[in-house]
């Protein structure tokens, strides 16, 4: 997955190409109207990137929001993050598969949802 940097600026890339893209259709597609069909594709292909990009960002934020939720209600618990940390689910050493879904709601609200699921011992 791309970093929430990353995916800012390639949608602020792709912004500016729609924006020049359309300039070229506005000076050019009176002259040669064949033009103007050829930046109207060019323009939707990167509105489509666009909303992608839109789409990957918004799932990271969810998923970050969902974790920042989950551990500050482990804080209010008492447990200790630093120590936690060193048993997270990536690490080697853990037997748990973990995986988080994060759903919108019709109300606007996000349900997050965290699984946790024993990995088969290996002999």
């Amino acid at each position: 997955m791309k970093s929430k940097k990353s995916i800012k600026q390639s949608i602020k890339s792709y912004d500016r190409l729609i924006e020049e893209h359309e300039d070229k259709k506005e000076k050019h597609g009176h002259e040669q109207p064949w033009l103007k069909g050829y930046w109207d594709s060019q323009i939707e292909e990167l509105e489509k990137q666009v909303e992608q990009l839109t789409k990957q960002r918004n799932d990271g934020i969810r998923a970050y929001n969902g974790l920042n939720t989950m551990a500050n209600a482990a804080e209010k618990m008492g447990i200790d993050l630093e120590t936690a940390g060193r048993d997270l689910p990536e690490a080697e050493k853990n037997k748990y598969d973990f995986s988080q879904t994060d759903t919108v709601m019709e109300s606007g609200k996000v349900k997050h949802t965290i699984h946790l699921k024993k990995k088969k011992e290996k002999h």
